[in-house]
């Protein structure tokens, strides 16, 4: 059979089951020799620039540091076959060559983008991204996003699809939070 496909099968059916239940463990084992086959084809291209994954549900999780995209760049990473199989992207160490990116062509991001340490002069070149339109959960922790920054948020018509915006560790007042 298709170990893909039996893949995807048994950590869907994993994830339903209670995490002290017999047949789950039995599943977790299975997933855990199929991802250890056949991880390393399943990420291709991916693996040159990934920091950290995971396999949830058999797509995959990503956390990609910038500086690893410095002579591809994000768009040929977001054009590999490989990634149709991501469902969330961790974007980390972003520099102001890195936010100056996100202008660029060809990008296409997951339902969960997660930025960590964005700054308030960053949030309005990020959220003029036209490829935000398909992001439902945007994480944007341990920053110093700002009054400001929350305000752009909000204006932000490429943000139209989000349902849940993480803030945690940012310092936005209480003007800032009532805006939302």
């Amino acid at each position: 059979g298709d170990p893909r496909g039996e893949f995807v099968r048994i950590q869907v059916e994993a994830a339903r089951l209670h995490p002290f239940d017999s047949r789950r463990q039995e599943l977790d084992a299975r997933a855990e020799q199929l991802r250890r086959e056949h991880e390393m084809r399943w990420l291709g291209g991916l693996a040159d620039f990934v920091s950290r994954w995971e396999f949830e549900r058999g797509l995959i999780r990503l956390e990609l540091q910038t500086r690893q995209l410095r002579a591809r760049g994000l768009p040929a990473v977001m054009q590999l076959p490989e990634y149709a199989w991501v469902i969330a992207l961790k974007l980390t160490n972003l520099d102001k060559a890195s936010v100056a990116g996100f202008a660029v062509k060809g990008l296409v991001f997951p339902p969960l983008l997660s930025i960590p340490n964005v700054v308030a002069a960053d949030v309005r070149s990020i959220t003029a991204c036209q490829a935000l339109v398909g992001v439902t959960h945007l994480e944007l922790c341990e920053g110093e996003i700002g009054a400001g920054g929350v305000s752009t948020l909000v204006r932000s018509k490429n943000l139209a699809n989000l349902r849940h915006l993480d803030l945690r560790k940012n310092h936005v007042d209480k003007k800032a939070i009532q805006s939302l």
